[in-house]
């Protein structure tokens, strides 16, 4: 992957913190989603942010999968990049398209790059989503890929911290004590994903290099990932920068 140069959008876009991110995460769900639109411009601005000087984003096509809102893919049209915004529901972004994450409606290797923020722990298979994004990129393009790990502290999402307890007994309890409204039930619109299970499944897959592994919103603690269990709880939320093999 090359490196891009970085625009002057860019270079005044604030590199996020973790303290605020996970200050801001909170919030969401205990306001029941009002500070959601603050979260997601935050989130696409800290992918921006990550990206920039890592690969070639100037003249890419670049899929912005699961883009909810779009807020990942406004942020990169500024840095020349033809976004393709693709969600199971008709939200926005650009270019939008209507498709399920695991049956894409583009020819193989149609893209130079790939978003994929916040979408495996709401898809109740992740390694067909990751199969989907490995057939749609080309050889030498990138992925970026995050999620929220399972045991991570915000894993149950409205339902922590009943996640830890099993699906069953989150969504039991969770009808009583929750921090935030019954958005993504745990076993319905939310499902366990785990880091090292994943890492072992690209693996396998040998369609992908992992040139990045590390929390999101902490990336120069990069050792978190390489530690079984730590990384579990600790990443919060866990970032992969994936080269196509």
């Amino acid at each position: 992957m090359r490196s891009s140069t970085s625009s002057t959008a860019e270079a005044q876009t604030p590199a996020p913190t973790f303290r605020g991110m996970a200050r801001l995460a909170i919030r969401t769900l205990r306001t029941r989603g009002a500070a959601y639109p603050e979260l997601t411009d935050y989130l696409a601005a800290e992918t921006r942010s990550f990206l920039a000087g890592r690969v070639e984003l100037r003249g890419a096509t670049v899929l912005d999968l699961g883009s909810g809102h779009g807020s990942s893919g406004h942020s990169l049209e500024p840095t020349g990049a033809r976004i393709v915004s693709t969600d199971r529901r008709p939200l926005g972004g650009p270019s939008p398209v209507v498709a399920d994450a695991t049956l894409l409606p583009f020819a193989a290797g149609a893209f130079d790059g790939a978003v994929c923020s916040n979408l495996l722990e709401h898809v109740s298979s992740p390694p067909a989503v990751i199969a989907e994004l490995a057939r749609v990129v080309r050889r030498g393009g990138w992925v970026y890929l995050s999620w929220t790990p399972w045991f991570g502290p915000l894993g149950g999402h409205e339902f922590s911290p009943w996640h830890y307890l099993g699906i069953r007994a989150a969504r039991r309890m969770g009808g009583y004590v929750r921090l935030g409204p019954i958005r993504n039930i745990p076993g319905q619109d939310l499902f366990p994903v785990h880091v090292g299970r994943t890492l072992r499944g690209l693996e396998r897959t040998g369609a992908f290099r992992v040139n990045y592994a590390g929390p999101r919103y902490w990336p120069s603690q990069q050792w978190i990932a390489r530690v079984p269990g730590l990384r579990e709880v600790a990443l919060w939320n866990c970032l992969l920068l994936l080269e196509r093999a």
